[in-house]
């Protein structure tokens, strides 16, 4: 099974999505889910005002 997850909240900020997403990662890690988040990057990482994180 692959999941996608699309949000507009994620680490660093802090609020019930990003503790739900934290949370919600190490499970699908251990029933071997993939997985990938598509959130916000805030222009700490690319710049490009998005991020993929897997």
């Amino acid at each position: 099974m692959k999941i996608a997850y699309f949000t507009d909240t994620f680490t660093p900020e802090l609020n019930g999505v990003t503790n739900t997403l934290a949370k919600l990662r190490p499970y699908l890690d251990r029933n071997n889910i993939q997985y990938a988040f598509f959130a916000p990057d805030y222009g700490r990482i690319s710049g490009a005002g998005f991020v993929f994180q897997d």
